[in-house]
């Protein structure tokens, strides 16, 4: 039998290790039943603590709300600083926290323990303490500030009284106005009644700068007045700011918490009810239909890579290699992953062939075209010279139209130099253009361009510099270049030729050599004509 069980194929072996696995699944199913059990009594346990925990918190935020409308307003809990609603809401408090504490403690001891659960438990724990420190805070801040003749307030009071009952004579309309902004503030929680109250209270130091005592006095209620002002900050003139809008904040991220937890209850209430309503006949049926559904899909898993590679081979026969052969990954040691990594290499050998050969294709398509190119060029300027030895009287048309062939211009002039009696240019010949002026000075970017003896390339040219005309209408071309026609012993002129687009190197470096070689048969055919008045064609 193991024999046997040697001689068969991976995917039948994988098929038997599956179908023991479904067994071994069923018989188990008990144990998972009993699991089950335990899980709905934790969580039946877990919805009580959480309606608990609702109760308490619903009960320290009422606690909180009767001392702020009770306990802030009472001059016998400033007189003594004890109140029940704090210790009401100090036992709150640690309910809260021996209740959570438990909690965290049976979550920990639970193997199958969710951490997100603890982690919620955890931080309702810190918010309830948070809250409750919070709270005492409020306390401490409110008793500071104080009420009618305690705290802060009373301080106010007893200065003002001292000042008004003062033996010095003091303006009592200011003093009184300094304290109807006092009490619109407090009414109001309105800064402007600040700003207010500083500007009588600088007016009354200015009226009595000559008295310490009332200076004293002033003082003593201004800072008092100022400290209640940062105070009132500190607890929060609304609901929204301070340590009440911080109080406000914490009930609604323990609401939150509490939310998430009744929600994380609830949703595995249902999940163990749902799986408490199937029988256990129907379960295992399940079980083993999951099962061979999985030992079909292992078995999937295995093949896969063998499918994979074929369906390369197949593309790269179909393509002859001509794309590009994503490799197939894999990293086994067994057949089909040496398999894979040999056809990897092949492919990868084959494709590099390729790659080198179609390079040096590129190669060779480069230098012929740039040999069709240079052998253009060298046409165009033999083209050039027989023009130059035309005899008609001025032969600059024909090498200007020979000039625009050859480089696919549209536009084109040549400028000679003329002494008529001083240096000019004079238009010799155009391609497609009528000159707006056919002579101008000797200057300007013309003149740089025969000084430096470099061309140009201008772009961006302004609006009816030159239009191109054609059956869409008129364009302005995209760059004019200007060649000095000149050698390295005479400047002759200029040639201003325009394209559609920017000119390649070669193009400038073939009107570069045509415009030498007119030069040339220009100086040639000026020494046969010396009596010329000026350097025309003869």
């Amino acid at each position: 039998m193991f024999r046997h069980m040697i001689s068969i194929n991976i995917r039948q072996k994988l098929l038997i290790a599956f179908l023991l696995l479904a067994f071994l699944i069923g018989g188990g199913f008990g144990l998972l039943y009993r699991q089950y059990v335990r899980n709905t009594t934790q969580l039946n346990n877990l919805s009580q603590n959480v309606k608990v925990l609702q109760i308490l918190t619903l009960e320290s935020e009422v606690t909180e709300q009767d001392w702020i409308s009770e306990e802030s307003i009472n001059p016998e809990f400033f007189k003594t600083g004890q109140s029940r609603y704090i210790r009401q809401h100090k036992t709150i408090t640690d309910s809260v926290q021996h209740l959570l504490q438990d909690m965290i403690t049976e979550n920990k001891q639970d193997a199958e323990a969710d951490e997100q659960f603890r982690s919620m438990l955890v931080r309702l724990k810190h918010l309830s303490d948070s809250r409750h420190h919070n709270f005492l805070w409020l306390v401490n801040k409110i008793k500071e500030r104080g009420f009618k003749d305690f705290g802060l307030e009373g301080r106010m009071r007893a200065s003002v009284h001292a000042l008004e009952n003062s033996q010095f004579h003091i303006n009592q309309v200011r003093l009184l106005m300094m304290r109807r902004h006092e009490k619109d503030y407090l009414l109001r929680r309105d800064k402007k009644y600040i700003d207010k109250l500083n500007e009588e209270y600088q007016e009354l130091i200015i009226e009595n700068r000559q008295n310490k005592t009332i200076l004293a006095l002033l003082e003593y209620y201004h800072d008092s007045f100022m400290t209640l002002v940062n105070t009132d900050e500190v607890i929060g003139v609304h609901n929204k700011a301070g340590l009440r809008g911080q109080a406000n904040n914490n009930a609604r991220q323990i609401q939150a918490e509490l939310t998430k937890i009744r929600q994380y209850a609830d949703k595995r209430t249902a999940i163990l009810q749902e799986q408490f309503q199937a029988s256990f006949w129907v379960l295992l049926s399940v079980l083993l239909v999951c099962t061979v559904v999985g030992s079909f899909y292992t078995a999937y898993l295995f093949t896969r890579p063998i499918l994979t590679l074929s369906q390369r081979m197949r593309q790269a026969i179909e393509t002859s290699f001509s794309e590009d052969i994503r490799a197939v990954r894999n990293t086994s040691n067994d057949e089909i992953g040496q398999l894979t990594r040999n056809f990897n290499e092949m492919v990868g050998n084959i494709r590099h062939y390729m790659n080198q050969a179609e390079t040096q294709a590129a190669e060779i398509a480069v230098a012929r075209q740039e040999e069709t190119i240079r052998h253009q060029h060298l046409q165009g300027l033999e083209q050039v010279s027989r023009a130059m030895l035309h005899q008609d009287k001025n032969p600059i048309d024909q090498v200007i139209t020979v000039l625009c062939k050859q480089t696919e211009a549209h536009l084109a002039a040549i400028y000679v130099i003329e002494k008529k009696p001083e240096p000019m240019l004079t238009v010799q010949g155009t391609y497609a253009i009528e000159p707006k002026q056919t002579t101008m000075p000797l200057d300007g970017m013309y003149g740089q361009v025969l000084q430096d003896r470099e061309p140009i390339i201008l772009t961006n040219l302004p609006k009816g510099f030159y239009s191109i005309s054609s059956g869409l209408g008129e364009t302005a071309p995209a760059a004019v270049l200007i060649v000095p026609i000149q050698n390295e012993y005479k400047s002759i002129g200029v040639l201003e030729i325009a394209y559609m687009k920017m000119p390649e190197q070669t193009t400038i470096d073939f009107l570069r050599e045509a415009c030498a070689r007119i030069t040339f048969s220009f100086q040639d055919k000026n020494k046969k004509n010396k009596g010329g008045k000026s350097p025309e064609f003869a």
